[in-house]
């Protein structure tokens, strides 16, 4: 965003602060209100993708559990019926959420790559966002937002559920993969 900014350099245990003053670019005739909004609608899609990409990775390790507990309780043709039906479900779900076909360009466009498009088209371009892109921001928030309470579901009852009869059997719990550490994953 246009602003003043500090600005600090650490070279061998010396520090340099200085100033930094970022403008728009003069050779574009976008208004700084204009630039705002798309400064503001590209952290806003960000934010989105960040959301998504920590649901579909939580999906996935959630559906790498339930394999791994379907070989562990072969002995219980119901809890493997149970865990297959989950995987199923969990399977279905992330392919909501993004491209699942090999190869680069398949054609194929879930939530992933329609944010992407967005993202793409909005962050390249300097001025405001079109009523359409901002039409297309608030459609696909509302998606984001219903991925999330799905997954939320498949923790808090599913996976409870299963949970219960995994202890039954002496599993391991599914243990889904929390925002924070995903968090500390992506900072690493």
């Amino acid at each position: 965003a246009e602003g003043v900014y500090t600005v600090k350099l650490v070279k061998d245990g010396q520090e340099y602060v200085g100033k930094v003053t970022l403008v728009g670019d003069p050779m574009l005739a976008h208004s700084a209100k204009d630039r705002a909004l798309q400064q503001q609608t590209v952290m806003k899609l960000y934010g989105m993708l960040e959301r998504l990409a920590y649901v579909a990775e939580a999906v996935r390790e959630l559906r790498d559990q339930v394999a791994d507990r379907v070989e562990r309780g072969k002995g219980d043709a119901a809890l493997v019926a149970d865990l297959d039906a989950l995987n199923k479900r969990l399977d279905a779900f992330y392919a909501t959420l993004a491209a699942t076909r090999e190869g680069r360009i398949t054609g194929e466009e879930q939530l992933r790559e329609k944010l992407g498009e967005l993202y793409g088209g909005v962050s390249g371009f300097a001025g405001r966002p079109t009523p359409s892109q901002l039409a297309r921001l608030t459609t696909l928030d509302a998606e984001v937002d219903r991925a999330n309470r799905t997954f939320d579901t498949f923790v808090t009852v599913d996976a409870k559920r299963i949970n219960e009869r995994l202890a039954e059997k002496g599993l391991a719990p599914l243990a889904p993969l929390s925002r924070e550490e995903f968090d500390r994953r992506s900072a690493r």
